[in-house]
């Protein structure tokens, strides 16, 4: 791979080739030939082409039976709606698992012959960076086909034999494969981490469940834990694209659905485990029907790949066909309408496009095999082109240009409409700073004015603010929401190539969040709407919405295919979209809405962990921020802040979880208040120092995560009740209301420095 002397790169391909194979032009008639002939003018060129990759096919057939299993099985207090897949006829389901069982074995069968025929091609297809993920779907298939069986219950002996008999070689293989990631050897995770890389996971999780089917409770925890510790470094690798993320060609992006099948295994696994489809499998399951939201609104990404048959697109059927099996675990646990109604849309799904696929196949046996090269043999030596990689484009929307000295001919219309169309091109997103401040702010006097039980006396301190003052804030925090709202509502109007633009740049489209934010934390600091309120629920719903919308949008973009890669485009500001789920789960906790809540809570809590881990290696994309953006550093410590919030409300009170993630906010903050510079310690770190000589709307970007940890450390010491919880809590809620009012001060004296020529 050294090619240091050429001036271009090349894909260099491993092509294996069946058609060296000598033939002759007349066909060979089967009498009067030996056994062994026929073999090899027949077998080995099916061999040769024959992959693991095709056990795709079992894949599907075996989640299948095991979906159609659970289906017909009786349950207590059952909704309408399962009643209905209760009439599918046990017949079907036998012959389905018959089918599987034959497909699977036919499989098994032909991939032995594979490894005694052409055992180099074994060999090949093991240092794939694809291939070698294919190795674990047989024993997977063996493990669903397993646990699907209507003749071998899982407490027998055989069931125990056949289980370590199908687990035993996945463990082996990741020994082999994780070792190599962690230790030496030329398979980088960074270079060689693709979708079919979470087959390893989802190998483990199937696995732990089928254990825990028998009741072999620590050996599923076992694997439970060996799968999902690796998931999480996968789940990072891949949503970062690093050079390893365009390995995969174009016919194989039907892959890309494994996304969703390892969450929806990992909430199988859970359930078994735990004996409820609880919290932890409520948030692995969300997380899987957001990526397939994701993945779905996305259609152009499969475009190549659906143009000709090909045994790739069975990839579509596993993955869907364990995510109706999670909702049917999660209808069983909320027994509601929406919830049934979820799992009898997706259960339906499955079920028709593994028909199509298996109707497809039947059309389609020709190409079964083809005469080229399966794309899974494909090897690229050059796993990146540099070329196309561009670093993050910072847009400076300069307005300068724009003569701001009115002419004395004009008229006074045209005077106003040349100032109007000014200060739109000037404004952007980045002044939700201010709301999401004052709005925050709003909503700490709320609190500290509510009455406490057991309020230590500190707290019975801030409790005398008057309720004055609180409308007072509320009130001025509402006109500047509004007022910047209709501004840039207007700007969308009149300048919508701006906003198109700072859609475009990569601190610009998280600050699209800002807003919706401010008009969440306003809905609750209101003194006149109660969470219980339908107001407060259409509300919520018009907040919230467009959020989802930016989530699909932005996140799809992260992990598939496009220009925004997130070891490129990460900063500090990305903290956003992950803040206005978390404030979303929080108010929606508010009202009563547990399951939207503990929804918005795992999507936003699986984005933050990637963007916590990105954010700290500090890749390309780390120093792409101006240095008059740096005061937005403060917001490491307000993502984990408003997680704590927001779970106090789901869980109800500020339990373990709530405490650590307020205790790592709370390092953050004293992170960036006291940083070692020159050997010597310093109040005022050298990072903001530039920021901070002349007045910029950057600025606000101090207050809002200032006070959302002051909101987390009013809740821990309503938790804790010791002077210290307590001193600590008066000490943050004072700097939050000093600073907020140092910079409405600093904002009144400098009005003109609001909209300068250029902002960065």
């Amino acid at each position: 791979s050294n090619m240091a002397n050429t001036k271009t790169k090349t894909h260099v391909e491993i092509v294996i080739d069946a058609s060296i194979e000598t033939t002759t032009t007349t066909t060979p008639s089967c009498e009067g030939y030996p056994i062994t002939i026929i073999i090899k003018e027949f077998l080995l060129p099916v061999l040769a082409r024959f992959h693991a990759g095709y056990f795709r096919i079992s894949l599907s057939l075996c989640s299948q039976a095991l979906l159609w299993k659970i289906l017909g099985e009786p349950v207590e207090d059952a909704h309408a709606l399962r009643l209905l897949f209760r009439m599918l006829p046990t017949t079907a389901f036998v012959l389905l698992w018959s089918l599987a069982l034959l497909t699977l074995a036919s499989l098994s069968f032909l991939y032995i012959l594979r490894c005694l025929f052409h055992f180099q091609m074994v060999k090949a297809e093991f240092l794939h960076h694809v291939g070698v993920n294919y190795l674990f779907a047989p024993w997977i298939s063996w493990l669903l086909l397993l646990q699907s069986s209507p003749f071998i219950s899982p407490k027998t002996l055989h069931y125990l034999v056949l289980w370590w008999v199908f687990v035993v070689p996945m463990v082996v293989l990741d020994v082999k494969i994780y070792g190599q990631w962690f230790t030496k050897g030329k398979r980088f995770l960074s270079t060689v981490a693709n979708p079919t890389s979470q087959l390893t996971v989802i190998g483990n999780l199937v696995g732990a469940r089928a254990a825990a089917e028998m009741g072999w409770r620590e050996s599923a925890v076992c694997m439970f834990s060996l799968g999902m510790a690796h998931y999480l470094v996968l789940f990072v690798t891949l949503y970062q694209r690093l050079s390893g993320g365009n390995c995969l060609p174009a016919m194989l992006r039907p892959v890309f659905f494994l996304f969703i099948a390892a969450p929806s295994v990992a909430s199988l696994a859970w359930d078994s485990i735990s004996g409820r489809f609880d919290t932890s499998a409520k948030m692995l399951f969300f997380l899987s029907v957001f990526l397939f939201l994701a993945l779905v609104c996305r259609p152009c990404l499969f475009r190549k790949s659906m143009k000709k048959f090909n045994v790739a697109w069975w990839a579509y059927s596993f993955p869907l066909t364990v995510l109706a099996l999670a909702s049917i675990g999660y209808a069983q646990e909320v027994k509601g309408l929406f919830a049934h109604g979820v799992m009898m849309v997706l259960s339906s799904l499955s079920v028709l496009v593994s028909l199509a696929l298996l109707v497809f196949t039947a059309i389609n046996t020709k190409m079964l095999l083809p005469d080229s090269t399966d794309p899974v043999f494909r090897h690229s030596s050059n796993i990146m082109d540099h070329k196309n990689t561009r670093s993050p484009v910072e847009i400076v929307i300069e307005a300068s240009h724009e003569t701001t000295t009115p002419v004395y001919g004009d008229s006074l219309t045209k005077v106003i409409k040349r100032y109007f169309f000014l200060v739109l091109a000037r404004f952007h997103a980045g002044y939700f700073r201010i709301s999401l401040s004052l709005c925050s702010q709003a909503l700490l006097w709320k609190i500290l004015g509510e009455p406490a039980e057991d309020a230590n006396a500190l707290r019975r301190l801030l409790g005398k603010l008057p309720t004055t003052a609180f409308v007072l804030l509320w009130s001025l925090a509402l006109l500047t929401l509004a007022s910047l709202s209709i501004l840039y509502i207007l700007r969308c109007l009149f300048r919508f190539q701006m906003v198109k633009a700072e859609f475009l740049d990569h601190v610009g489209v998280n600050y699209l969040f800002a807003p919706w934010i401010s008009w969440l934390l306003l809905l609750q600091s209101s003194p006149f709407i109660t969470p219980k309120n339908v107001h407060y629920l259409v509300l919520w719903w018009v907040f919230v919405f467009p959020m989802v919308v930016l989530d699909v949008k932005i996140y799809g973009q992260w992990f598939t295919k496009g220009r925004r890669f997130l070891s490129t485009v990460a900063n500090p500001t990305s903290q956003l979209s992950v803040i206005g789920n978390l404030v979303g789960a929080w108010s929606a906790a508010e009202m009563g809405w547990r399951e939207s809540a503990m929804c918005m809570f795992s999507l936003g809590m699986a984005h933050y962990l990637v963007l916590f881990v990105t954010l700290y290696q500090r890749l390309s994309g780390g120093n792409s921020l101006p240095a008059m953006l740096r005061p937005v550093f403060f917001l490491f410590f307000a993502a984990p802040s408003v997680a704590s919030l927001a779970w106090d409300s789901i869980s109800g009170r500020f339990d373990n979880s709530a405490k650590m993630l307020f205790f790592l906010s709370l390092f953050l903050f004293l992170s960036l208040s006291c940083q070692l510079t020159n050997r010597k310690q310093v109040c005022r770190p050298a990072l903001f120092r530039k920021s901070m000589r002349k007045f910029n709307v950057a600025w606000w970007a101090y207050s809002y995560p200032l006070t959302v940890l002051a909101l987390a450390s009013v809740d821990y010491a309503q938790e804790v009740k010791g002077f210290l919880a307590n001193g600590v809590m008066i000490v943050l809620s004072s700097l939050s209301v000093l600073v907020s009012l140092l910079l409405l001060v600093f904002t009144a004296v400098n009005t003109k420095m609001l909209l300068p020529d250029s902002d960065p």
